[in-house]
């Protein structure tokens, strides 16, 4: 995972936010559809101190998980695979995502949340927080 560095609040980073998400082990990832979420906060856990800007690519995750990722809600990443390959470990990797703060956000951390496990994805892995993002600051 590659973060966003620091951004002032009231500014945004560029779109260098790098999420790969690893099954857990062969076969973890069952055959078929699944999904789940990636949700931002800023350090006092709110949600709309924060947003994803730009726009999500899965270009590199491996073609047989057909996966797509989309902007769900304006601090929620919503990402969904069709299908898996059973035999080998397959990541699940998101680029050309930003973070944007708002004025008021919380100096400290950005925390990501992973959740809303669907389908073929419950069992492959559980609700868990994320390192660090990125960090917020007071200014420039």
């Amino acid at each position: 995972m590659s973060g966003v560095g620091t951004i002032a609040r009231g500014a945004s980073s560029a779109d260098v936010l790098r999420l790969a998400f690893n099954e857990a082990g062969v076969g973890a990832f069952e055959r078929g559809p699944g999904a789940f979420t990636a949700t931002i906060t800023d350090a006092a856990r709110s949600g709309s101190a924060v947003r994803f800007i730009g726009e999500p690519s899965t270009a590199t995750s491996p073609g047989s998980l057909g996966a797509t990722a989309t902007i769900g809600g304006a601090n929620v990443l919503t990402i969904m695979i069709r299908d898996s390959d059973t035999a080998n470990i397959e990541p699940i990797i998101v680029t050309g995502l930003g973070i944007a703060v708002s004025a008021s956000a919380a100096v400290g951390p950005i925390h990501a949340t992973l959740g809303d496990f669907t389908g073929s994805l419950v069992g492959g892995a559980v609700d868990t927080p994320v390192v660090a993002l990125g960090t917020v600051t007071a200014g420039p």
